[in-house]
């Protein structure tokens, strides 16, 4: 077995044990301690990245066993009722500023979202919109976000942007960068607290998977706002959804033009 081989195999026993998937830096650790000597993160990244035939990575950080399956797979039933057909090039971007300290916890409220429709890969619209929460805007949010009471004073109510929301989008695919724990986790609490259905065919993706798989340069971050350093296109205002929008849609722009996916842009 080459030494390559004995590693995969290391990494392999070790996720097979964790249930809820290992850090690469837990990783670290246990190839070093079975091995008896320090192996680079980076080689263990490298090694797990080129093998996505048996590890994945979720959007946060942790590594898991990719299920097999042997089985024929049944003929794909097409999308589920209500939801159109993927398209190349058709989706929207979105993006959330909140009150509270967790996207699924009870206190969370919404208080400003933005999104762009593209089709054919062109922009065709955008929309944004300030949202009254309940409560006041602590000091600390308008530090971070510039959002302040009087900007939520006469602005829609939590179901009335989420109604809204919903009926822009209008079944298209959804993007949004750290989608899956942050933006969608909290569009879908606010939502069912309110009592806003979240539409059949509301479909989420999310750029931070590929953004980890993509940048693995020793001290690379990971956020929209490093992103968007790195790809040339920073703009002000990080923390303020509109913003944050045409971040996302730029690096999206410049990434899939470097690695020619053939996804259309204008």
């Amino acid at each position: 077995m080459s030494p390559q081989d004995r590693i995969l195999e290391i990494l392999q026993e070790a996720i097979s044990v964790a249930g809820e998937g290992m850090l690469l830096e837990v990783l670290d650790r246990e190839v070093a301690h079975t091995l008896g000597r320090p192996v680079s993160r980076k080689s263990l990244e490298g090694l797990l990245v080129r093998n996505p035939e048996r590890f994945a990575v979720d959007a946060g950080g942790h590594w898991r066993l990719r299920v097999q399956v042997e089985e024929v797979e049944p003929e794909d039933p097409g999308p589920p009722p209500g939801r159109q057909p993927l398209e190349r090039g058709r989706f929207v971007i979105f993006d959330l500023e909140t009150l509270g300290r967790e996207a699924a916890g009870e206190e969370t409220e919404i208080i400003e979202i933005a999104l762009a429709r593209y089709e054919e890969g062109r922009q065709v619209e955008t929309w944004q919109t300030f949202v009254q929460p309940g409560a006041a805007i602590p000091p600390f949010i308008t530090e971070l976000t510039t959002i302040r009471d009087e900007d939520v004073a006469d602005a829609p109510s939590q179901q009335g942007a989420l109604a809204e929301f919903f009926a822009r989008v209008n079944g298209f695919p959804v993007i949004a960068h750290n989608g899956l724990a942050f933006d969608g986790a909290g569009l879908r609490n606010v939502a069912e607290r309110v009592g806003v259905p979240v539409p059949l065919d509301f479909l989420l993706l999310d750029t931070l998977p590929l953004a980890r798989l993509f940048h693995q340069n020793p001290g690379q971050r990971h956020t929209n706002e490093e992103l968007a350093q790195h790809y040339g296109c920073h703009r002000p205002g990080a923390h303020r959804a509109d913003v944050d929008v045409e971040r996302c849609s730029a690096v999206l722009s410049k990434d899939c033009s470097q690695r020619q996916t053939g996804i259309p842009w204008e």
